[in-house]
């Protein structure tokens, strides 16, 4: 069994906050879903494209992917990822 690392255990610092977040939910659902979960919820919920995201609406995104997260991994596992994306921001 393989252990996935999150761009922040390895020391990774992408500089473009769609890239981080899409980095950090690859860890749970896979490169292709987390890519297109922050393309849709860029769009559809902040009416901006993923390379427009700053770093000051990463919240609000994650605050629109919760309810999703919940469906796809539970609450506890989906309430720790939003925590876990929320503080690695705070920490760039």
């Amino acid at each position: 069994m393989t252990t996935r690392e999150s761009p922040s255990t390895r020391g990774e610092r992408p500089s473009d906050p769609a890239e981080a977040i899409t980095a950090l939910l690859a860890l749970h659902l896979g490169p292709h879903t987390a890519r297109n979960a922050v393309r849709t919820f860029c769009e559809r919920t902040l009416a901006i494209s993923p390379g427009s995201l700053t770093w000051s609406s990463v919240p609000r995104l994650v605050a629109a992917l919760e309810p999703a997260l919940r469906t796809l991994l539970g609450t506890d596992a989906a309430g720790s990822l939003a925590r876990e994306i929320l503080a690695w921001v705070e920490r760039r």
